[in-house]
């Protein structure tokens, strides 16, 4: 599932990775490398990506992105982007929610726009509590937001927030607690073998702070690997069998109940917060859940929120949990962001794509089935020469609708009418197409059946 947005009415997409004409976008911003965030993303890819210097290192490795593609954005360095005669400008800041993660904030004739991705609040309102070179955890303390955020207060018209755990009952705690009860259950089991569940990325302080309480090295595949070399210390890890071994999240139930048939002395680690905001153990299958997030929890956002107090919220996750009401008293509900187009950035736009009633939409070609004799049929039958006159005159109707299709079709008055339909009852189509092809197809595969009849 895609999380990704264009603003509208503007060249600005982040972690969108569609590049339908409707949309013209122009440049595409990538949050972070988690894979709801990159969906659509392939080697075929054309556009410059704006990102992190990590992230643009994972998007080459994860999808062969071309490297010249790659615009690395400094923290807290405003960039400036052409719009035509306008400009915008692009500011990057740590999200804190895994290596190389950044929230974007753009300001331009579309007002002041912060959009977050996913983030961990509490590195940024808060007093750091340091461990490895790496943050833990934070408490809210007034006034710790960056200078440059802290000046926009109630002045970002539209803020799209993490809304991941956007509930009142996701309390779950902080990192470093959380981290010392994980290490507590490992320590009682000490002849055990540890499994470790987690996603491709992320997750990474967890694995060091195990590495460095039992001066052993976590075991990984050789993707795994990969991926920590570029956004983590790659010192913690190994190739080798080890006591510690990473698995697949999604397959780490299974991977338990395999483990321990060949050693009953296994345990499974499984640190994230997706399932649960508090910890359970199965003591029978020795599977147990932390709460360890890199998102922000329903605390962290109110007080993100009310120390910001943007004008209007959008959420990121539009399913499930796309209720964002419970922020409304810091906001400035019923708030509607609105703004006007400079002539020359709808030039811009226009400039960019080919207008959709240009588009053709490629279909592959309808096989047609094979005609399969139903058993002997006399020339003078009844029922044969019956269903030969009907299927003679439903050819013939066929052919009278295709010829006035393409007659249609070959008027330019008639196609500007279809693509700018005026009836306000129905939503509009999302691409009109017109491809030629298949009628020609139909034509000639009509006259070839009236030759067989």
């Amino acid at each position: 599932m895609s999380v990704g947005f264009v603003i509208p009415q503007t060249p600005i997409a982040v972690d969108h990775w569609r590049t339908e004409p409707k949309t013209c976008a122009k440049y595409y911003f990538c949050t972070h490398c988690h894979a709801d965030h990159t969906a659509g993303l392939s080697p075929s890819w054309n556009y410059p990506i704006y990102c992190s210097r990590i992230t643009g290192e994972l998007l080459k490795l994860k999808f062969d992105v071309k490297p010249d593609l790659i615009n690395v954005l400094e923290i807290d360095e405003p960039r400036l982007f052409l719009l035509g005669k306008e400009t915008m400008t692009v500011t990057a800041y740590n999200a804190n929610h895994i290596a190389g993660s950044l929230m974007f904030l753009f300001e331009g004739y579309f007002g002041t726009i912060l959009h977050t991705g996913d983030i961990r609040l509490s590195s940024i309102i808060g007093v750091p509590l340091k461990y490895m070179g790496h943050v833990f955890d934070f408490r809210y303390k007034s006034g710790m937001l960056p200078a440059s955020l802290l000046r926009l207060k109630g002045k970002i018209d539209l803020c799209f927030i993490d809304n991941t755990y956007a509930d009142p009952s996701c309390l779950f705690p902080g990192r470093e607690e959380v981290t010392a009860e994980v290490l507590q259950q490992i320590h009682n089991y000490p002849d055990h073998d540890v499994l470790i569940g987690l996603t491709d990325i992320g997750k990474e302080w967890v694995l060091e702070r195990i590495a460095t309480e039992f001066k052993e090295k976590i075991s990984v595949t050789a993707d795994k690997m990969n991926h920590l070399q570029i956004c983590s210390n790659s010192d913690y890890y190994t190739c080798e069998k080890s006591r510690f071994t990473v698995v697949k999240k999604k397959n780490s139930e299974k991977l338990l109940a395999t483990a321990q048939r060949t050693n009953p002395q296994t345990i499974l680690i499984i640190p994230s917060a997706m399932k649960t905001c508090v910890t359970t153990l199965n003591l029978e299958t020795k599977s147990m859940h932390f709460p360890c997030s890199d998102h922000s929890s329903y605390a962290e956002l109110t007080n993100f929120v009310a120390a910001l107090r943007p004008r209007s919220l959008r959420p990121i996750v539009r399913r499930n949990r796309a209720d964002v009401s419970q922020f409304r008293a810091y906001t400035q509900y019923p708030y509607v962001h609105t703004y006007t187009v400079p002539d020359s950035v709808v030039e811009f736009l226009d400039n960019m794509y080919v207008p959709n009633a240009c588009i053709v939409k490629k279909t592959k070609p309808k096989r047609r089935r094979k005609r399969i004799s139903s058993g002997v049929s006399y020339s003078d039958s009844p029922t044969t020469t019956k269903a030969k006159n009907a299927r003679r005159e439903s050819v013939d109707a066929c052919s009278s609708e295709t010829k006035e299709i393409i007659d249609l079709c070959n008027s330019d008055d008639e196609i500007i009418d279809l693509c700018s339909s005026d009836d306000d009852d129905e939503d509009p189509p999302e691409t009109f197409f017109l491809d030629l092809k298949p009628l020609k197809r139909t034509r000639t595969a009509l006259n070839g059946y009236r030759d067989d009849l």
